[in-house]
Protein backbone atom coordinates (compact mmCIF):
# COMPACT_ATOMS: atom_id res chain seq x y z
CA UNK A 1 0.00 0.00 0.00
CA UNK A 2 1.26 3.30 -1.11
CA UNK A 3 0.53 6.77 -2.45
CA UNK A 4 1.88 9.88 -4.17
CA UNK A 5 0.80 13.68 -3.67
CA UNK A 6 1.92 16.60 -5.51
CA UNK A 7 1.81 20.38 -4.68
CA UNK A 8 1.53 23.16 -7.26
CA UNK A 9 2.67 26.74 -5.96
CA UNK A 10 2.43 30.48 -7.41
CA UNK A 11 5.28 31.21 -4.92
CA UNK A 12 3.77 30.55 -1.14
CA UNK A 13 -0.10 30.17 -2.77
CA UNK A 14 -1.35 26.62 -3.34
CA UNK A 15 -2.88 26.84 -6.49
CA UNK A 16 -3.37 22.80 -7.21
CA UNK A 17 -2.73 19.71 -5.36
CA UNK A 18 -3.63 16.12 -5.92
CA UNK A 19 -3.03 12.83 -4.60
CA UNK A 20 -3.69 8.73 -5.08
CA UNK A 21 -3.94 5.52 -3.66
CA UNK A 22 -0.92 2.94 -5.75
CA UNK A 23 -1.40 -1.02 -4.41
CA UNK A 24 1.46 -3.40 -4.83
CA UNK A 25 3.56 -0.91 -6.68
CA UNK A 26 6.61 0.23 -5.39
CA UNK A 27 7.64 3.71 -4.00
CA UNK A 28 9.89 4.50 -7.31
CA UNK A 29 6.45 3.99 -9.41
CA UNK A 30 4.90 6.66 -7.03
CA UNK A 31 7.04 8.83 -7.42
CA UNK A 32 7.07 8.73 -10.72
CA UNK A 33 3.33 9.21 -10.69
CA UNK A 34 3.57 12.30 -8.19
CA UNK A 35 5.54 14.13 -10.81
CA UNK A 36 3.65 12.48 -13.82
CA UNK A 37 0.03 14.03 -12.65
CA UNK A 38 1.50 17.45 -11.39
CA UNK A 39 2.97 18.08 -14.94
CA UNK A 40 -0.28 16.70 -16.26
CA UNK A 41 -2.17 19.17 -14.66
CA UNK A 42 -0.48 22.10 -15.84
CA UNK A 43 -1.05 24.84 -19.01
CA UNK A 44 1.00 23.96 -22.21
CA UNK A 45 4.18 25.90 -22.38
CA UNK A 46 4.34 26.04 -18.63
CA UNK A 47 7.88 27.24 -16.95
CA UNK A 48 8.42 25.26 -13.51
CA UNK A 49 10.34 23.81 -10.92
CA UNK A 50 9.74 19.92 -9.43
CA UNK A 51 11.12 19.65 -5.98
CA UNK A 52 10.99 15.88 -5.27
CA UNK A 53 12.79 13.69 -2.44
CA UNK A 54 13.39 11.10 -5.28
CA UNK A 55 16.99 10.82 -6.52
CA UNK A 56 15.26 8.28 -8.53
CA UNK A 57 12.19 10.30 -10.00
CA UNK A 58 14.68 13.11 -10.60
CA UNK A 59 16.89 11.26 -12.52
CA UNK A 60 14.58 9.34 -14.72
CA UNK A 61 12.38 11.88 -15.61
CA UNK A 62 14.82 14.26 -16.72
CA UNK A 63 16.45 12.15 -18.69
CA UNK A 64 19.87 11.63 -16.90
CA UNK A 65 19.45 8.01 -16.01
CA UNK A 66 17.69 5.57 -18.57
CA UNK A 67 14.75 3.49 -17.59
CA UNK A 68 15.41 -0.03 -16.87
CA UNK A 69 12.18 -0.39 -15.09
CA UNK A 70 8.92 1.75 -15.27
CA UNK A 71 9.07 2.13 -18.29
CA UNK A 72 4.99 2.05 -18.70
CA UNK A 73 5.46 5.68 -17.23
CA UNK A 74 8.29 7.03 -18.81
CA UNK A 75 6.79 6.58 -21.61
CA UNK A 76 3.70 8.19 -20.37
CA UNK A 77 6.15 10.68 -19.56
CA UNK A 78 7.12 11.24 -22.30
CA UNK A 79 3.82 11.89 -24.36
CA UNK A 80 3.26 14.91 -21.71
CA UNK A 81 6.34 16.48 -22.20
CA UNK A 82 5.63 15.90 -25.81
CA UNK A 83 2.23 17.43 -25.71
CA UNK A 84 2.54 19.83 -22.81
CA UNK A 85 6.12 21.34 -24.07
CA UNK A 86 6.79 21.97 -20.27
CA UNK A 87 10.44 23.90 -19.23
CA UNK A 88 11.45 22.09 -16.13
CA UNK A 89 14.07 21.99 -13.40
CA UNK A 90 14.30 19.72 -11.13
CA UNK A 91 15.51 20.28 -7.92
CA UNK A 92 15.81 17.56 -5.20
CA UNK A 93 15.12 18.42 -1.40
CA UNK A 94 15.83 15.86 1.74
CA UNK A 95 12.85 14.11 2.49
CA UNK A 96 11.40 14.23 5.85
CA UNK A 97 13.54 17.50 6.87
CA UNK A 98 11.28 20.03 7.77
CA UNK A 99 10.23 21.03 4.40
CA UNK A 100 6.82 22.62 4.55
CA UNK A 101 4.85 21.05 1.22
CA UNK A 102 7.04 18.16 1.64
CA UNK A 103 5.42 17.26 4.82
CA UNK A 104 2.37 18.68 3.37
CA UNK A 105 2.30 15.94 0.52
CA UNK A 106 3.71 13.01 3.41
CA UNK A 107 0.09 13.91 5.23
CA UNK A 108 -1.37 13.93 1.59
CA UNK A 109 -0.35 10.21 1.12
CA UNK A 110 -0.94 9.03 4.16
CA UNK A 111 -4.52 10.48 4.46
CA UNK A 112 -5.27 8.90 1.02
CA UNK A 113 -4.06 5.41 2.14
CA UNK A 114 -5.43 5.44 5.40
CA UNK A 115 -2.21 4.86 7.24
CA UNK A 116 1.00 6.06 8.18
CA UNK A 117 3.31 4.87 5.03
CA UNK A 118 5.73 6.24 7.26
CA UNK A 119 5.35 3.78 10.27
CA UNK A 120 4.11 0.70 8.34
CA UNK A 121 7.73 1.23 6.38
CA UNK A 122 9.55 1.19 9.74
CA UNK A 123 7.08 -1.82 10.78
CA UNK A 124 7.96 -3.40 7.46
CA UNK A 125 11.84 -3.02 8.20
CA UNK A 126 11.42 -4.26 11.57
CA UNK A 127 9.76 -7.44 10.18
CA UNK A 128 12.46 -7.99 7.65
CA UNK A 129 15.18 -7.51 10.11
CA UNK A 130 13.23 -10.10 12.52
CA UNK A 131 13.40 -12.50 9.12
CA UNK A 132 17.39 -11.93 8.39
CA UNK A 133 18.06 -13.68 11.78
CA UNK A 134 16.51 -16.87 11.71
CA UNK A 135 17.14 -20.23 10.46
CA UNK A 136 15.43 -21.99 7.47
CA UNK A 137 13.59 -24.04 9.71
CA UNK A 138 12.13 -20.86 11.37
CA UNK A 139 11.86 -19.28 8.93
CA UNK A 140 9.69 -22.02 6.81
CA UNK A 141 7.43 -22.50 10.39
CA UNK A 142 6.48 -18.67 10.53
CA UNK A 143 5.75 -19.13 6.25
CA UNK A 144 3.24 -21.81 7.81
CA UNK A 145 2.13 -19.22 10.57
CA UNK A 146 1.35 -16.43 7.79
CA UNK A 147 -0.27 -19.09 5.27
CA UNK A 148 -2.64 -20.32 8.21
CA UNK A 149 -3.74 -16.96 8.76
CA UNK A 150 -4.63 -16.24 5.47
CA UNK A 151 -6.62 -19.16 5.32
CA UNK A 152 -8.26 -18.20 8.29
CA UNK A 153 -9.09 -14.77 6.64
CA UNK A 154 -9.97 -15.97 3.06
CA UNK A 155 -12.72 -18.24 4.68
Amino acid sequence: KGAWAYIILDGEKIIDKDSGMVNYESNNRAELKAIINAVASLPNNTKATIYSDSKYAIGILSGTWSAKANTDLVAQWMEIRRTKQPQLIFQWIKGHNGNKYNEMCDKMCNDVAGIDLNNEIDLFRETSNQYRYMSNYELLAELEKIRKELADRLK
